[in-house]
């Protein structure tokens, strides 16, 4: 009988983790918004979705990024030191219907892809809450979480989430724990 006790209470525990990780913002309706050029962002969108159930929208670059990575950081650099704002070729119909924006990037040159700046130029998040997401190399994420505050200031910007990109495939019980604190 204890056993059987046992193993109802760890599941009533491992359910009511689950349902608060599903549930980080609980009877609001999320949306998870990343850029990834190499996948590792992607990666990790896909697991908070996966765990939130968050329907899910990928920012696409009109002019898309190179595949090799010595072009790639050389453009955003340029892009950043002019502070450009690249188009994005697709584009949120229906935002208005979400509450909570889970907001991911990797870190490029200590910032944020001028990509995500131009997608927080171009949608209105007030009253929205925006959950910050990063993947980076070491630099972890930086003052990002300050700027999208500053872009956004009639949004409710919670303390961000940072992932090694080399460590974005085992980012399950990272995410978990951070979704938990949200």
């Amino acid at each position: 009988m204890k056993k059987v006790l046992l193993t109802l209470a760890l599941l009533a525990l491992v359910s009511v983790s689950l349902g608060r990780a599903a549930g980080a913002a609980e009877g609001k309706k999320g949306l998870v918004v990343y850029f990834s050029r190499s996948g590792n962002t992607q990666t990790v969108a896909q697991e908070i979705q996966k765990q939130t159930g968050a329907d899910i929208f990928r920012i696409e670059p009109v002019q898309p990024y190179p595949n090799e990575y010595g072009a790639a950081t050389e453009l955003a650099k340029k892009e950043k030191n002019a502070a450009a704002r690249p188009a994005i070729a697709n584009e949120i119909k229906n935002l208005g219907e979400y509450d909570v924006i889970y907001l991911g990037y990797p870190i490029w040159w200590g910032d944020m892809p001028m990509i995500v700046y131009s997608f927080l130029d171009q949608y209105d998040l007030s009253g929205k809450v925006i959950a910050p997401f990063c993947t980076h190399s070491g630099s972890g994420i930086c003052d990002t979480v300050g700027k999208i505050r500053a872009l956004e200031p009639n949004a409710q910007v919670l303390d961000g989430l940072e992932i090694y990109g080399s460590q974005a495939q085992e980012a399950a019980a990272k995410v978990a724990d951070w979704l938990n604190k949200k």
